[in-house]
């Protein structure tokens, strides 16, 4: 995994903050119309921009990272190194767990599935962000060509993950197939995944 929390050590450049921006949209979506109470986003980065967006719409809002901006209000901070264990998260506890742009960088990315599992509660919903292949192209020509991305992010992906590549963690890890909606965004770059338990 990488050394810090995303955000921690550099400045967002502007394709930084436009995939954040258009990864966030798609979640903000979807808590607006299914109105989550517990809100977990796994890797949520320094600034935890996400669940600051999310803060009118939930009270219950808990950010894992290895570092979070202790200067953030309104969000319950939980300073920790994911590998390959949740344990530290209650079991049957949340209604909607963020893992954007995170299962690219882990070493065990099936045993997180399952460990979200676990913490979904039996209505809960998981948001999976990841880039794909054809992402994995323009991410790279973005960071050691034009140095426009952070190239120790990309130098620290495992993975990319295409509809073909990412279903099966899901089924090992315990959702069903007619829970799971696959899509394509950002321009096909980047596979986003609803999965409920």
């Amino acid at each position: 995994m990488r050394n810090g929390s995303f955000g921690e050590k550099h400045n967002l450049t502007i394709i930084d903050k436009l995939g954040v921006y258009l990864s966030s949209y798609k979640i903000i979506a979807f808590v607006k119309k299914n109105k989550p109470a517990k809100i977990i986003d796994i890797g949520c980065g320094f600034n935890a921009t996400t669940l600051n967006q999310l803060k009118k719409y939930s009270t219950d809002l808990i950010g894992v990272d290895s570092k979070i901006n202790s200067a953030l209000s309104a969000i319950k901070k939980i300073e920790k190194d994911i590998y390959n264990d949740l344990s530290f998260l209650e079991s049957d506890s949340a209604d909607l767990i963020i893992l954007n742009s995170v299962l690219e960088h882990l070493s065990y990315p099936q045993e997180i599935l399952n460990e979200i599992y676990r913490v979904l509660n039996k209505n809960g919903t998981l948001i999976l962000n990841a880039p794909n292949w054809l992402g994995k192209y323009f991410l790279e020509l973005s960071a050691f060509k034009f140095h426009l991305s952070p190239i120790n992010e990309m130098n620290d992906h495992k993975m990319y993950y295409n509809k073909k590549d990412i279903w099966p963690l899901f089924i090992k890890g315990g959702f069903k197939p007619k829970n799971i909606k696959i899509k394509y965004h950002k321009l096909f770059l980047n596979t986003i995944c609803y999965a409920k338990k």
